[in-house]
């Protein structure tokens, strides 16, 4: 983890960090239980003169352990890196394997898709860096119509391999600020954060319903897909819930009128 020396300021992480903390978790040190800890230590090391030698590694002594989501110890190590005094590299080196809770917590097993709980992660942050920022952020919500239709018609194992098949194409559109995830059972989610532009909604829009239109080919069966969508945008004073119920709302008045 990389931070400004000054004032803390979370910068930058690499994916191993990202995987475990989350980037929200992180940007947001300090002001949730799973990072408080890490800027404790960082604000001791930044006010003990002991420890200032910005040339070598220093290792937070008597306080060199914190606990990550789910309660697994990390051990912390500070180092200025050479040449750059104004800043902190932070390494946590776990102490046990991840927990198959957390791990789970993170990732859907089926679409191999972040899940729910790591994606309202993600609004969190949106909303936070919105509100200091000034920055928008869009969502955008879509289910599968009549998804219950391909269990009964072809089994789950089919309806399983339908939602591979969906995560794969949605993967393909997750890059330049966009995140995408897997609900739960035929719904899923993409965070456009910070959105640019109602234009930048408007063509994830589309892209996603092209996506979701594709048929997709089973053991030599094609199945048609189609998708319901709904979007909401979200500016500074506006909070995760309302943008989710806004796009919520989209997404059921759209599936209403295909009925």
């Amino acid at each position: 983890l990389l931070f400004a020396r000054g004032n803390l300021e979370f910068l930058a992480a690499n994916q191993a960090a990202l995987g475990v903390f989350g980037e929200a978790e992180i940007a947001a040190a300090g002001k949730n239980a799973t990072t408080a800890g890490l800027l404790k230590l960082l604000e001791a090391w930044r006010a003990d003169p002991a420890m200032q030698d910005s040339d070598r590694l220093q290792r937070l002594a008597g306080h060199d352990t914190i606990l990550g989501p789910c309660g697994e110890p990390f051990q912390v190590m500070v180092q200025a890196p050479l040449g750059e005094s104004n800043l902190l590299l932070v390494t946590l080196r776990r102490h046990e394997p991840q927990c198959a809770r957390c791990e789970a917590s993170q990732r859907d097993p089926v679409t191999e898709l972040p899940t729910r709980l790591l994606w309202e992660n993600w609004m969190l942050e949106a909303e936070s860096r919105s509100a200091e920022h000034g920055e928008r952020f869009g969502v955008v919500l879509m289910d599968l119509d009549d998804f219950k239709r391909i269990n009964d018609t072809w089994g789950h194992q089919a309806g399983d391999a339908v939602l591979r098949v969906v995560g794969r194409r949605l993967r393909r559109i997750a890059e330049n600020g966009r995140r995408v995830a897997r609900f739960g059972g035929d719904e899923f989610a993409v965070l456009l954060a910070p959105l640019t532009s109602e234009e930048e909604l408007a063509t994830t829009i589309e892209q996603l319903r092209e996506r979701l239109t594709e048929p997709v080919s089973l053991g030599g069966v094609s199945i048609p897909l189609s998708g319901s969508l709904g979007a909401a945008a979200g500016s500074p004073g506006t909070t995760v819930a309302q943008v989710l119920q806004a796009a919520d709302r989209a997404m059921y008045e759209q599936k209403r009128q295909r009925q």
